[in-house]
């Protein structure tokens, strides 16, 4: 038999799969905002949004995704999951920041940390010191074949060998390692930059390299080396400030913005 028009209706709960808790029952739940506020039951914490039912016994759920209030909205209102409103916020973008109903600022706050993983001085600071740890990584990979695969023991007493050597010796590298580890980077970042070119579409490619021409005699080929050298660790710093900006941004995007709950004076 229908229950008359505007009653609360019997709603039945779900069973619980439980044993130790009680078994099937049914309470009071009015089917309207109205009905709510006129029998009071909003004392009974439910979504607006997903219109659930708040479970304080399930301390995990709750933890994970509580019921908060955001706003000064009241009654049947008052209460939404911190999830349901995340997503609410990501849909309605012009209601991301304020209620769309009391139109309160939400009280919004971010973890530190997020904060300093956003910067770019982080990125640019990452970027610097991987470029020069694979500069030394490969220059002692180099004094490592050079020694004891070439077996080109280091002679001081030869001209030749100061030369190219010179007398500086830091941490068991001297200039001639630190060039060649130079220009291996600069040459791993010339094949990054061409990888990069080659994978692009073939419309947003130039038809020439800029700032680059066929003029100019081969007696500056020194100057030409270097020029390519720089060009090369530009396009290696490139490459790993790439990676740590998408590694950064993941992190980032985990470091969600946390609502802070409205508390009545």
């Amino acid at each position: 038999m229908s229950s008359p028009k505007g009653s609360p209706q019997q709603i039945p709960l779900i069973q619980s799969q439980r044993t130790d808790e009680a078994p099937f029952h049914s309470i009071n739940i009015p089917t309207t905002p109205g009905e709510r506020s006129r029998t009071g039951t909003f004392d009974q914490k439910d979504c607006r949004i997903c219109l659930m039912l708040s479970n304080e016994n399930d301390h995990q759920t709750t933890a994970f995704d509580p019921l908060i209030r955001p706003c000064l909205c009241k009654g049947s209102m008052a209460y939404v999951h911190l999830q349901c409103l995340q997503r609410w916020r990501k849909e309605s973008l012009k209601n991301q920041f304020t209620c769309e109903v009391c139109h309160y600022q939400y009280n919004l706050q971010r973890p530190f940390w997020a904060n300093v993983i956003g910067s770019s001085f982080l990125k640019i600071f990452i970027t610097i010191v991987l470029v020069l740890a694979i500069i030394v990584v490969l220059s002692y990979l180099v004094k490592v074949i050079d020694v004891y695969a070439v077996h080109h023991y280091p002679n001081p007493q030869d001209p030749n060998w100061l030369s190219w050597h010179g007398t500086i010796v830091i941490m068991w590298l001297d200039r001639f390692y630190v060039f060649v580890g130079v220009c291996l980077t600069a040459f791993l970042g010339l094949v990054y930059m061409i990888v990069s070119i080659v994978t692009k579409p073939s419309g947003s490619l130039p038809t020439t390299m800029p700032f680059c021409g066929c003029f100019g005699p081969m007696d500056y080929g020194a100057a030409a080396i270097i020029f390519i050298v720089l060009f090369g660790i530009m396009a290696a710093a490139t490459g790993v400030f790439q990676l740590v900006h998408n590694l950064l941004s993941k992190l980032l995007n985990r470091a969600q913005e946390r609502i802070l709950e409205v508390t009545e004076a």
